[in-house]
């Protein structure tokens, strides 16, 4: 019982406090006036506390946001950065092999592309020291893409039907979002 009281009024305050964000109340604007504003509460400062209630909601939930994303990002970059170590400890091969954040970033983006698709734990990375792959499965042989970035021009190319490289040229990783599909059909391929 007290359970779905909590849930009941749970629910009637949030209904409440988004009536409050898109238009505050009288009663709840000077309620806010009484607690930072000293002066008289005349109709205009009522009228200009309303905006300002209205827009300072909205700048404190896209701080939550933008703070809690960026905690997100924060712990994706660290658990990349410690993947990474455990791969390069994992093979004395791969010492030279630096796996840069431009690289996670292409990563990451294309995996992306694929979460309506496949479980997006069976997209894996290879890095080389000539290209860095982005796989299926962790199998070689079902390589998705690979990405060359170079100082002078950065590429990334898909397998046609025979495996043989189909070269795409991109100026920066953001042009691999007009490529989407091709990197979907790469995909697709294995399934």
């Amino acid at each position: 019982m007290d359970s779905a009281s909590e849930l009941k009024y749970s629910n009637e305050f949030k209904h409440l406090m988004t009536k409050l964000i898109v238009s505050p109340s009288d009663s709840f604007v000077g309620f806010i006036m009484k607690e930072i504003y000293g002066k008289p509460r005349t109709q205009k400062a009522k009228n200009f506390f309303s905006t300002v209630i209205k827009r300072s909601f909205e700048q404190y939930i896209n701080e939550l946001i933008s703070d809690r994303l960026t905690n997100v990002l924060e712990k994706q970059s660290l658990e990349a950065v410690e993947e990474i170590a455990v791969v390069s400890d994992e093979s004395s091969n791969t010492k030279n092999i630096i796996t840069t954040a431009k690289e996670l970033e292409a990563f990451y983006t294309i995996k992306t592309f694929f979460h309506d698709i496949v479980d997006l734990k069976k997209i894996t990375y290879k890095d080389t020291l000539s290209y860095f792959g982005i796989l299926l499965e962790n199998n070689t042989r079902k390589w998705i893409c690979r990405i060359y970035l170079k100082e002078n021009i950065s590429y990334f190319t898909v397998p046609d039907e025979n495996k043989k490289e189909l070269k795409y040229e991109i100026e920066n990783l953001q042009d691999l979002f007009n490529h989407k599909e091709v990197l979907i059909k790469s995909l697709q391929g294995y399934l």
